[in-house]
């Protein structure tokens, strides 16, 4: 048998970029503004590989 894993409600995006609105606002991107998750970090990620790095608590160093 698979094992499971306890599901979670994903929080809604406003612009339907993925990004949870909440995460977006602390870090000063636009909520409205689907375009900012293809943004580049001084890093060279996108500011939606780090927001998915985050869901794995995977650090990024940016």
């Amino acid at each position: 048998m698979p094992a499971s894993f306890g599901q979670r409600n994903p929080a809604p995006a406003a612009d339907h970029d993925g990004m949870p609105a909440a995460w977006e606002v602390r870090r000063r991107l636009s909520p409205q503004d689907a375009a900012d998750r293809s943004k580049r970090t001084t890093g060279g990620y996108t500011v939606l590989e780090l927001q998915l790095g985050s869901l794995a608590e995977m650090p990024v160093n940016d």
